[in-house]
């Protein structure tokens, strides 16, 4: 992984926690970051992202992380 993951904190809301993980790198898609949300035991993550905004705004990051890890 390129960055370094944050320990998970019980209180810090799913969405913080998602961009965290989108600005991290080392997942390629939402469904990574949905599993590993889900795993960290969060409920239902992939309701959670559900917004189409959202989504552009994760999937944004995600390709930015694809791309600066192929420039490196």
């Amino acid at each position: 992984m390129k960055g370094t993951l944050t320990p998970f904190e019980p209180n810090k809301p799913i969405l913080e926690r998602a961009f965290e993980l989108a600005r991290a790198g080392g997942f390629i898609d939402l469904q990574l970051i949905e599993a590993e949300l889900k795993r960290e035991g969060y409920p239902h993550p992939d309701r959670s992202l559900s917004g189409p905004s959202l989504r552009k705004q994760l999937r944004g990051l995600l390709a930015n992380q694809a791309g600066s890890v192929g420039a490196a």
